[in-house]
């Protein structure tokens, strides 16, 4: 997945060529479902020249992540990697992002 939009969709964007993409891990930590792909995602990303931004806990029942989503404000991601249940995915992909874009599909 990661390599997918990184050679689909990054050079289709403004920044392509004047910054490493950006990328973070929103998962709940002490779960083996969720954590398991994390490192060899992080991996992933490094060898792609990622900038690799802070993880967020997020939990697999999480109805509201507005916590997470500001804490990754600063960093402003180009793609969020959720490992989670659909119910946190959409949790978080529901809200809008503030630093500009709800989605990067």
């Amino acid at each position: 997945m990661i390599t997918s939009w990184f050679d689909k969709k990054w050079p289709t964007k403004p920044d392509y060529g004047k910054r490493k993409p950006r990328i973070a891990m929103c998962y709940m930590f002490a779960s083996p479902f969720s954590s398991s792909s994390i490192k060899a995602a992080k991996q992933q990303a490094e060898m792609l020249g990622f900038d690799i931004g802070p993880d967020q806990d997020v939990s697999l029942f999480a109805i509201d992540t507005k916590s997470q989503i500001l804490a990754l404000k600063e960093f402003k991601p180009d793609v969020l990697l959720h490992t989670n249940t659909v119910m946190s995915v959409a949790a978080t992909c529901g809200m809008p992002m503030p630093w500009g874009s709800a989605r990067t599909t």
